[in-house]
């Protein structure tokens, strides 16, 4: 278990140093919800990017920022965090941790893996040893033969645990086939629970049978069939060969099968459901009632002010609160919530599907080939998903023609540029400049 919990601390300092994988991927030109791109952007990805402070060439292979820079895979830096050749070496020059595999200096662990560790715990090979808060040693051993703590001592797979003060015996066992304390214990197979006065709460010696007293009220359960009895009288089961027969009590409710799921009843106050797969089922109540045929391909429900039928794969139609609905073979469906929150598919919502909220539009046809959304006076559009991209937020709007073109519009600023400054022109006031062939004009 320690040898355990030190792997996993070498892994995760590890992890937390991979400045190459966490940049990799802040690197990638998507934007965040709402947010425009950089006006004076160049984007060529995966060639060339530069947005603000970032700038990415042949991604993956180089990209810098305000944290760092990283030239894949021969060093990275981000933040505080240096790699080199990861996963081979790597260090934080905040905390002092580094590593250059095998060896490493982690925070609390000093070591040459997997041949010697010190620090919170301590080994050279199979010898071990660990000390309290003052240094004192409070455990050692040589695995797997022998181990001793202050609470725990094993021999081989025997161990046995320190007493406690109000404890004659403490727990002990042989791992992995048993386990004995004083009111819980397995033994292969075998297993128990006790009360405080000795007697059983769960006894079982798998596959055999299982036996289980809740409060008085017994289980017997076995591969044959179970039973129970005892109690307050409120509960019973009768089970022969599991799904060949079934019969309950609990309460008011009551419940029986026979060739389970084939048929069942259900019965519990005013509601009431019976089954014969897969022929029909019916489920009544006080204010619902519901009936399907031939596995639900035919049904009809109400609950209320609510009523519904389907005859699949043909039609389907719901009327009530919160809103009605229709729908036919799936080639066209209609939802309205509300007056104001309408939702339309045509030829399966893959095709084309369409839904308004309030002021608020969506749609998108093919897949999300074409796909349009406006949220107040935001809004965004794109064809063959990043090949055009347009952003639009108030007056000022931003388009991408991927990956050479950019072409941004607004009542301060515009401009247009291919190929960054191989043919620029941006207008911004009354001054209007450029380049051509990377040669500035204006």
């Amino acid at each position: 278990m320690r040898a355990a919990a030190l792997l996993s601390a070498l892994l995760v300092g590890a992890l937390s140093g991979c400045a190459a994988s966490d940049r990799m991927v802040r690197a990638l030109p998507f934007r965040g919800e709402g947010e425009l791109p950089d006006a004076d952007r160049v984007n060529v990805w995966p060639l060339y990017y530069q947005a603000r402070d970032l700038v990415v060439v042949a991604w993956p292979l180089f990209d810098r920022d305000d944290e760092g820079f990283a030239l894949r895979p021969l060093v990275a830096k981000d933040g505080s965090e240096w790699s080199v050749l990861y996963p081979l070496a790597g260090w934080n020059t905040e905390s002092d941790a580094w590593w250059v595999l095998p060896a490493y200096n982690l925070p609390n662990n000093l070591g040459l893996a997997p041949l010697v560790n010190f620090g919170t715990w301590n080994h050279v090979g199979p010898a071990w040893w660990v000390k309290d808060g003052e240094g004192d040693l409070s455990g050692w051993g040589l695995a797997p033969l022998y181990g001793r703590t202050e609470e725990l001592t094993h021999v081989g797979p025997v161990w046995w645990w320190k007493p406690g003060e109000e404890d004659e015996d403490g727990p002990w066992g042989i791992f992995p086939i048993a386990f004995f304390e004083e009111r819980f214990g397995y033994f292969g197979s075998a297993w128990w629970v006790r009360d405080e006065d000795g007697g059983f709460i769960d006894l079982a010696v798998l596959p055999a049978f299982y036996y289980e007293n809740d409060g008085g009220y017994k289980r017997l359960i076995t591969p044959l069939g179970g039973r129970s009895w005892g109690g307050d009288g409120t509960r019973r089961f009768v089970n022969v060969l599991g799904p060949v027969f079934h019969h309950s009590t609990n309460g008011e409710r009551v419940y029986t099968a026979v060739a389970w799921p084939v048929f069942a009843f259900e019965k519990e106050g005013e509601a009431t459901d019976v089954r014969a797969f897969p022929l029909f089922r019916y489920r009544g109540g006080e204010d619902a009632t519901s009936l399907s045929l031939l596995a639900g391909l035919i049904g009809r429900d109400r609950s209320g002010e609510n009523r519904s039928f389907r005859l699949a794969p043909l039609v389907s139609h719901n009327k009530g609160m919160p809103g009605s609905f229709w729908d036919a073979a799936t080639l066209y469906g209609y939802r309205e919530v509300s007056p104001t929150n309408v939702s339309v598919h045509v030829g399966t919502p893959l095709l084309f599907q369409h839904r308004r909220s309030g002021a608020d539009v969506e749609w998108s046809s093919l897949l999300n080939v074409l796909d349009y959304e406006r949220r107040g006076d935001e809004s965004s559009f794109s064809l063959l998903y990043y090949l055009y991209r347009q952003e639009r937020k108030g007056e000022q709007v931003r388009r991408d023609f991927f990956p050479f073109f950019t072409w941004d519009s607004g009542p301060e600023r515009s401009g247009f540029s291919f190929l960054w400054r191989v043919l620029r022109w941006e207008t911004e006031g009354d001054e209007t400049s450029g380049h051509a062939l990377f040669v500035p004009w204006g």
